[in-house]
């Protein structure tokens, strides 16, 4: 009887905590920057909110001559019935501005890429560019990863299932097993 009770409890956590994976998601990208000035190489993380189009948890780091800043300063999504057929509120455009504000790194994308909001691999573009009169220069290409964010309510959910669970099979062998004294 408490083992059926254990695996109740247990399906009853799962499935809860399952679904609730589904409004935030992790995009992250590198990109390699090799002609006009020295190598700069930048890397992007940050979660998406996908019903909100927000950005959070906003990381860059780049190695070269120019510091990119970890804020997003435009942020351009498909909209609903796009002439495209994108999925609604996918990425189609992130520019991060440089420390003098004078230049930026920007994710773009060609008439065929975007990054939608399903975790998947996706082509794109990008361009840096380090102010003044330099026009943007291109990256040799590369691929956005997105991936599910669990929500803090599931992880809290999954841990306490797992507690449970512990404590039910803990019990269930010490009453086979009395200690006495």
């Amino acid at each position: 009887m408490l083992r059926l009770r254990a695996v109740a409890l247990l399906v009853l956590c799962l499935s809860i905590a399952g679904p609730c994976f589904a409004d935030s998601l992790m995009v992250s990208f590198s990109a390699t920057f090799s002609t006009a000035f020295p190598v700069e190489t930048v890397s992007v993380s940050f979660l998406w909110d996908t019903d909100t189009q927000t950005f959070s948890n906003i990381v860059v780091n780049s190695t070269g001559p120019i510091t990119i800043l970890p804020e997003i300063d435009f942020a351009l999504f498909a909209s609903p019935g796009n002439p495209q057929n994108y999925p609604a509120g996918s990425i189609l455009s992130l520019l991060f501005p440089d420390a003098t504000h004078t230049g930026f790194f920007t994710l773009e994308t060609l008439p065929s890429e975007h990054v939608p909001p399903i975790p998947g691999i996706y082509p794109m573009d990008s361009f840096i560019s380090p102010g003044g009169p330099t026009a943007p220069i291109p990256s040799m290409g590369e691929l956005v990863t997105v991936t599910e964010a669990p929500e803090p309510g599931s992880l809290y959910l999954l841990g306490f299932g797992a507690f449970a669970m512990l404590s039910v099979l803990a019990r269930k062998k010490l009453s086979r097993h009395p200690i006495t004294s």
